[in-house]
């Protein structure tokens, strides 16, 4: 398939399915060629943003770091590997096995082609290294230094895709964790987000940092033909409040990118990028 031509269509979804797919229903082939087949003006603020904050923060040989909820979305990795040495790690945590399966293959050393069958039966194939060719030109011509250069070859040498799930992370276990798109986009409770949010920071170390990007106005979406996954409708400010609320978080950065090009999702407003750290023990707000 050709991923420019999907470009940023969305999908039509049709309003009497009231019910959520299951996370083995997620399309990566569909959802990456419809997100990721062009740099949109959003992810270009997201990524630029996330350099000038990575770049404030101190990288150490052994560091480890996660990617929470990565589906097919390589970048957050390609930008979390500028904090790693080569002794230490990127987790790709996620749940859902198709997603799973996509990302093995783009780790892989062998074939980059993910095939896979659609819900309607449709056999289709990707190349998993194509699309971040240009997230790697764009990250190294914003980063500049050599932590910024040949991310994706670097992510690739770093990361593991592990099974894992948002709402059930051990404690206080990395230095540095991402999440894009994920606490907003698998519940329609904004209790569950929350909850999946603390989880989220509950993960970092004392004195290590974050990065959560989050869908601004999403009513659901989908991930392939005849797909429907759940989101909770936040406002920008109901953000921040959230973040503001969260114990042990400091520091925080929210920088929102509006919908510049069309709408990815029913009700999308943007997308807003918050930062910040957790505070090392004994340390004062």
């Amino acid at each position: 398939m050709d991923l420019q031509s999907f470009r940023h269509k969305g999908i039509t979804q049709p309003r009497e399915q009231a019910q959520s797919d299951t996370w083995d229903d997620f399309d990566p082939i569909e959802y990456v060629m419809r997100h990721y087949g062009k740099l949109l003006p959003e992810d270009r603020i997201l990524i630029q943003a996330a350099i000038a904050n990575l770049k404030r923060f101190p990288s150490k040989r052994t560091m480890r770091v996660a990617d929470v909820g990565t589906g097919p979305n390589f970048y957050p990795a390609m930008l979390l590997s500028s904090l790693v040495e080569q002794a230490g790690q990127v987790d790709l945590i996620e749940l859902s096995k198709p997603n799973r399966a996509f990302m093995n293959t783009l780790l892989g050393s062998s074939d980059s082609i993910y095939r896979n069958k659609n819900k309607l039966g449709k056999v289709q194939s990707v190349d998993t290294h194509e699309p971040w060719q240009k997230f790697d030109r764009f990250i190294a011509e914003l980063g500049r230094d050599a932590r910024f250069q040949n991310s994706f070859t670097r992510a690739r040498s770093l990361a593991e895709s592990i099974s894992g799930d948002i709402s059930n992370l051990p404690e206080s276990t990395y230095d540095f964790v991402s999440s894009f798109f994920v606490a907003e986009s698998i519940t329609s409770n904004k209790r569950e987000c929350v909850q999946a949010l603390a989880a989220l920071i509950g993960a970092v170390r004392p004195g290590g940092g974050f990065m959560v990007a989050l869908m601004v106005g999403s009513k659901g979406w989908p991930a392939g033909e005849a797909t429907h996954f759940p989101a909770v409708d936040l406002s920008l400010q109901e953000i921040k409040d959230i973040f503001n609320a969260l114990p042990g978080v400091t520091g925080l950065s929210v920088i929102f990118a509006e919908d510049a090009y069309e709408k990815t999702r029913e009700g999308y407003h943007g997308m807003a990028i918050v930062m910040g750290r957790c505070r090392k023990i004994g340390a004062r707000s």
